[in-house]
């Protein structure tokens, strides 16, 4: 039940310092976060990339029971909601329109 790296093909044309943000988060019944993953893509907007990123756990004594994903796109360092800002750590985070961010064959590898 544990995910060990999730994968997936992306095409992103950033605009304005723009960064694209990756996170996800494998979680027990209870919502015990077992595992996260964290990472940050660069521009790849002329063809399909595939990327992965692994799952690091912290806790071995529960089953996965959830796993969420979050794709986006903002500058600065961070996640926001379009068109919120909002302060994160030493850093100023902010949403506008713009960027381009095409996904395709998210999944989930087992090893």
């Amino acid at each position: 039940s544990r995910p060990s790296i999730l994968t997936f093909y992306y095409k992103y044309a950033p605009t304005e310092g723009d960064k694209f943000f990756v996170d996800a988060w494998v979680k027990a019944a209870d919502g015990t976060v077992l595992a996260t993953a964290q990472e940050t893509a660069g521009p790849a907007s002329d063809r399909w990339t595939q990327y992965s990123i692994p799952f690091e756990y912290k806790v071995f004594d529960k089953k996965a029971a959830s796993i969420y994903v979050r794709f986006s796109s903002c500058y600065g360092n961070g996640h926001v909601k379009i068109g919120q800002s909002f302060a994160l750590g030493a850093e100023s985070v902010k949403a506008h329109a713009g960027s381009f961010l095409k996904l395709d064959d998210i999944e989930l590898i087992y090893e």
